[in-house]
């Protein structure tokens, strides 16, 4: 038995596809695909396969990873062309590996927030932008399965690289994704709401995985 690492892209009309749905599509794929998987034991045995860091819906992303288990002898370029004959339009097989860390490892993400606020001139935007980054606080609630919390984000926001266009905001930025800590690029969006004008939409990509010592993930 092989442990395998998939590597692919979500993007584009794909974006509309929730995890479960995904999970889904992925085991499909990889039935029509004749690839040996690892299947579950018991009444109702299925590929197993487990993901990182599932994305909320809507988000795309550059970097998104399922382990499975070969059950058998396949090439792993062979893995990938098959996998890859399979996919819906907007997911792209990337890479098959032999996972290099553990799902444990995992400690950061970054991403790309796009704001779009319509009609808004850049000069607008970028005294928007100087109003809320020189607050000594930028808290928003953060909600999870047992309460909800304020936090302060303002770190992030210092470390983040701003970019502002003629009705646009752009943030490029790197945050918690580990088990101990972890927060959603949304919390972006929210704090724009609180202090100062919530985006008419706004888009969000997931760039690269890291380990906790925030090098790209394996």
């Amino acid at each position: 038995m092989l442990a395998i690492r998939v590597k692919f892209k979500k993007e584009g009309r794909a974006r509309f596809i929730s995890h479960l749905d995904l999970n889904r599509c992925m085991q499909r794929a990889l039935r029509r695909a004749q690839i040996p998987i690892w299947r579950t034991q018991g009444f109702n045995p299925h590929p197993y396969i487990v993901f990182a860091m599932p994305l909320s819906i809507f988000y795309e992303s550059d970097c998104e990873i399922m382990d499975a288990r070969l059950d058998g002898d396949m090439p792993l370029d062979e893995v990938k062309e098959r996998l890859a004959a399979q996919m819906p339009e907007g997911i792209v097989i990337s890479e098959v590996a032999i996972p290099q860390m553990k799902l444990a490892d995992i400690g950061f993400a970054s991403y790309s927030v796009t704001l779009d606020f319509d009609g808004k001139s850049k000069k607008d935007l970028d005294d928007t932008v100087t109003e809320l980054t020189a607050h000594d606080e930028i808290t928003i609630e953060k909600e999870t399965k047992r309460k909800t919390m304020n936090i302060d984000i303002k770190e992030y926001f210092d470390s983040a690289k701003i970019e502002v266009f003629d009705g646009a905001i752009n943030i490029n930025v790197t945050l918690p994704a580990g088990s101990q800590a972890n927060l959603n690029p949304s919390c972006f969006v929210a704090a724009f709401e609180k202090y100062s004008n919530k985006p008419d939409f706004e888009h969000i990509r997931r760039l690269e995985i890291y380990n906790q010592d925030k090098q790209n993930f394996l």
